[in-house]
C-alpha cells in the first residue's frame, strides 16, 4: 500500500450502544460560528473521547501512527451550508497542514443519498497540485461553487457510525448540495478529523 494515496471506508467504526450515547451527545452540544477564508463553517468540540478512538480506528487500519491536526464536529442542515463548497483540505483551521482527511457519519438521511462526493476539476482532475497559499486561495475563491468547472466522480454514502479517509488534497464536498433538518438534532452531522502519518 503507497501511504501517500491512503484511502479507506470502514463500517460499525464503534459498539452501536456507544455510538449511539454518542450521537445524541454530539445533538446536544453547543455548536459555533467560525469564519474562514470568507465561509462559514459551524463546528463543535467532540464530546467524550469520540476523536481518541477515531484516531486509533485510523491507526488500526494503516498500521502505524498518525498526527492528529484538527478534530471538530460540523454541522449541516437545510438553511446552513447548501451549497457545493468542493474543495481540498488545505487550511483546516491550523497551522499544520494535513496529509489526510477524514469524515466520520453520525447520522444519514434514508429518504435520499447522501454522504461525501469526490469530485473531478476541468484543469486539476482529481486532486489540487503544489501551490502556493495564495493561489490556492484564488482558485478555491473561484471555483469553490462554479458547477461548470467539475464532474463528480465517486460519492461514497454517509452511512452512521462509517469512516471514511482520504489524501487531503482530493476534492471532495458532502453531498447532497444541500443538507437536511433545520437543527443538530436532526441534521447532517459528522465529526472531521485532518492528520498526518507518522513513519
Amino acid at each position: 500500500m503507497i501511504l501517500e494515496k491512503f484511502s479507506f471506508i470502514l463500517d460499525d467504526v464503534l459498539d452501536k450502544q456507544y455510538f449511539k450515547k454518542i450521537q445524541e451527545a454530539s445533538r446536544n452540544t453547543t455548536f459555533k460560528t467560525i469564519e474562514s477564508e470568507g465561509r462559514q463553517f459551524y463546528v463543535a468540540y467532540p464530546p467524550e473521547d469520540l476523536s481518541l478512538k477515531i484516531q486509533k480506528a485510523i491507526e488500526e487500519v494503516c498500521n502505524c501512527k498518525i498526527q492528529v491536526v484538527n478534530s471538530f464536529l460540523r454541522m449541516y442542515t437545510q438553511f446552513l451550508n447548501n451549497n457545493w463548497g468542493i474543495h481540498a483540505d488545505r487550511n483546516v483551521l491550523s497551522e499544520t497542514q494535513p496529509s489526510h482527511g477524514a469524515v466520520f457519519f453520525l447520522s444519514e438521511n434514508l429518504g435520499d443519498i447522501n454522504g461525501t462526493a469526490f469530485w473531478s476539476h476541468e484543469k486539476h482532475k482529481l486532486s489540487l497540485p503544489e501551490i502556493t497559499d495564495n493561489e490556492a486561495h484564488e482558485f478555491t475563491s473561484r471555483s469553490y461553487n462554479n458547477e461548470n468547472e467539475w464532474e463528480v466522480n465517486s460519492i461514497i454514502g454517509g452511512v452512521e457510525n462509517r469512516l471514511i479517509s482520504y489524501p487531503s488534497n482530493y476534492f471532495h464536498s458532502k453531498f447532497p448540495k444541500q443538507a437536511w433538518g433545520t437543527s443538530q438534532k436532526d441534521c447532517r452531522l459528522i465529526l472531521a478529523m485532518f492528520y498526518n502519518l507518522k513513519s
